[in-house]
């Protein structure tokens, strides 16, 4: 017996892409039951259930007698990863990872403060050991992306904020994407990165949790005008980072 999931999953992953790149707009009525069988070659049911799933992904608003409509943006699941991927992937990219750097702009901060003020002596001398890794990766670009995460997955667990280490993990793959994109800036090397993590780290050994903190939010602004750089490079527009640039 075929496994259901295996059946309307497919197709419920192809109308998210159809929505996300906009060839369903917001507030159209997406094709009917009938027509989306058809043209997918599956039941009435598996549509159906298929477009349940996306409803309770908050695409979709489904009105007996009216159709289906796709909802605005501002109603979709955001933190859903099948929406995220189909954004990052097929729609606003530009967009989802610049947002991606605000909300690490607002978390991890406070992680690495909290880091500072709640790490074991046992804990702070594992991460003093995974940065003796940490630089001697510094010639591999790749490896140092790797290992680059995971400095940010130590520190987040250090911060001993369940939900704001789960935030933190959720983003690893937009941000993964981020350091790959900034990773091709010409010139681009992992020393000044790792110069940055290296003050994160002193700060939270040396148990001071504002330096920390002014430490952190410094790497995730000078990641941030990076990002902007290779964005504004590939579309023509900025905003953040090159915008303050632009103020001073």
């Amino acid at each position: 017996m075929p496994n259901h999931d295996s059946m309307w999953m497919p197709f419920a992953q192809e109308l998210i892409v159809r929505i996300v790149s906009g060839r369903y707009p917001a507030g159209s009525l997406i094709p009917t039951e009938t027509q989306l069988g058809e043209e997918f070659g599956v039941s009435r049911t598996v549509v159906r259930e298929g477009t349940k799933v996306l409803a309770d992904k908050g695409l979709l608003l489904s009105r007996r007698g009216l159709g289906t409509r796709v909802l605005d943006p501002s109603e979709w699941r955001t933190f859903d990863p099948d929406v995220l991927a189909a954004r990052l992937e097929h729609g606003d990219r530009s967009t989802v990872l610049r947002e991606v750097l605000v909300l690490r702009r607002s978390i991890e901060p406070e992680l690495a403060a909290r880091a500072a003020e709640l790490a074991e002596d046992d804990e702070l001398a594992d991460l003093t050991q995974f940065m003796s890794t940490l630089a001697a990766a510094q010639r591999d670009t790749k490896a140092y992306m790797r290992l680059d995460a995971e400095f940010h997955a130590r520190v987040a667990e250090l911060g001993r904020n369940s939900l704001l280490r789960d935030v933190t993990r959720f983003l690893e793959h937009p941000v993964a994407i981020q350091r790959e994109l900034t990773g091709k800036i010409p010139g681009a090397s992992t020393k000044e990165t790792h110069r940055q993590h290296n003050a994160v780290f002193l700060a939270i050994v040396d148990r001071d949790p504002e330096r920390a903190r002014v430490a952190m939010l410094d790497h995730i602004r000078w990641a941030e005008d990076r990002l902007d750089r290779v964005l504004t490079a590939s579309n023509g527009t900025g905003t953040g980072a090159s915008k303050r640039r632009r103020a001073r």
